[in-house]
């Protein structure tokens, strides 16, 4: 049955939907909603190669102050996460879900959804269709394709 559903969520609007028809089938079902975010490493790797390239200008910049910066970036990362975490929870509960845990990783978003998946707590994920990729989800989104056609439980996707 659907006694346990995973929802990825990423802070985009098809996310939030997802959140939301997961909510209504929890509640409609008793399930329990676990909310996972993977962490987007990108834009901090972007950021981080502009700030290494400005310290190549200028050669006094020590080790130390590449390192607070590669951990603001980390931590700044990690925030986001959080917010976007808590954001998901509050939506389920207003959805009506009574059972709403949370979870942040870091890692591949598609190596992790299916680690979750694997561990067989969850009979079913649900997706947006489309994320915040970077190609903004061309045609299916790569990643909820990948993890509909891996994932040895029922995944539905949301549009």
């Amino acid at each position: 049955m659907a006694n346990n559903l995973l929802v990825p969520v990423d802070g985009s609007e098809n996310s939030r939907r997802a959140v939301a028809f997961a909510a209504e089938l929890a509640a409609k079902l008793g399930s329990s909603v676990m909310l996972l975010h993977i962490l987007d490493r990108l834009p901090a790797r972007k950021e981080l190669k502009q700030y290494l390239q400005a310290l190549e200008a200028a050669p006094s910049r020590d080790e130390a102050e590449i390192e607070s910066v590669l951990d603001a970036l980390t931590k700044s990362g990690e925030a986001r996460g959080i917010d976007v975490l808590e954001e998901a929870a509050r939506l389920a509960k207003e959805a009506g879900a009574r059972r709403v845990a949370t979870a942040l990783e870091d890692g591949d978003p598609a190596t992790e959804i299916l680690r979750y998946v694997d561990s067989g707590k969850y009979d079913v994920v649900v997706m947006g269709r489309r994320g915040l990729g970077s190609l903004k989800g061309f045609l299916m989104g790569s990643l909820s394709h990948k993890i509909s056609n891996v994932a040895d439980c029922t995944v539905v996707t949301v549009n």
